[in-house]
């Protein structure tokens, strides 16, 4: 990809994520939440009382992990990430997002007084911590429903950049819509469309603080590659450690072919 074709997407992005926050193209359940303490433009997942376990979950994974550093990738506005335990406090917090519109709501939310946040496309490569006890990575990069807006080859590009800057830990939640009830249809088979993490098992929760989604943490080994693949569902009551494939392309083996010659 030339640099004038991804500069353009980049442009595109933004106008396009620009226009969702002024538009208030995302707000969930009617305006009736932008206002309360409920209030966010980033989506149904941003709702505090949809995203409980992701919460708990990252609070967790914290402490276990002795998480210092964290680089929110696509953080909108920022509704509730505050509400994490530690984080902002015993956690350096960036947020970096590509719609200044969402920025200024979470630079503005008096929650978030602990968080710093820059305008950012991480395709075009992450940001270093810049608070003065971080090192020169992130411990932790964190993904809240945003892959599914990026093109595939952006996708693994954001992949490369956190293989290569030696990120830590990454968790990623994925965007699973809610099916229509009211209608009666046979199931849809899965294997007729491309996931975006083909290891992820087809979720059927409905309860609104799970939230549809999947996580995935990732650890580096001392060799530079990523070695384990820690799989965490949010209706899972026991957490499964998966051994993955060596060498520097096991997170996207499990891909179509085609991605990789990209």
């Amino acid at each position: 990809m030339g640099s004038d074709e991804l500069a353009e997407r980049v442009r595109l992005r933004a106008l396009a994520f620009e226009s969702i926050y002024r538009l208030s193209a995302w707000t969930p359940f009617g305006a009736k939440y932008i206002h309360d303490d409920q209030g966010t433009l980033s989506g149904g997942g941003s709702i505090p009382f949809l995203n409980r376990r992701l919460r708990s979950c990252l609070g967790h994974w914290l402490r276990q992990y002795g998480v210092r550093s964290c680089l929110d990738i696509g953080c909108g506005d920022a509704r509730w990430q505050a509400m994490v335990r530690g984080m902002g406090t015993d956690v350096h917090y960036q947020g970096i997002d590509i719609s200044q519109a969402a920025l200024l709501r979470a630079a503005g939310r008096p929650d978030n007084v602990n968080l710093s946040f820059i305008q950012h496309d991480p395709v075009l490569g992450l940001p270093r911590p810049t608070h003065s006890t971080s090192t020169e990575t992130w411990d932790l990069a964190l993904s809240q429903d945003v892959l599914q807006h990026l093109a595939d080859r952006d996708i693994l590009q954001l992949v490369h950049s956190l293989h290569v800057f030696g990120v830590r830990l990454v968790a990623a939640t994925h965007h699973t819509p809610w099916s229509n009830e009211s209608v009666s249809a046979r199931p849809v088979l899965p294997e007729a469309f491309e996931l975006r993490q083909p290891s992820a098992p087809n979720y059927e929760g409905r309860s609104l603080d799970l939230a549809g989604s999947w996580i995935a943490v990732l650890h580096s080994s001392s060799h530079g590659h990523w070695s384990n693949v820690l799989n965490i569902w949010p209706g899972a009551r026991l957490v499964a450690r998966v051994r993955a494939s060596s060498g520097k392309s096991s997170l996207l083996r499990q891909w179509p072919a085609h991605l990789d010659a990209q």
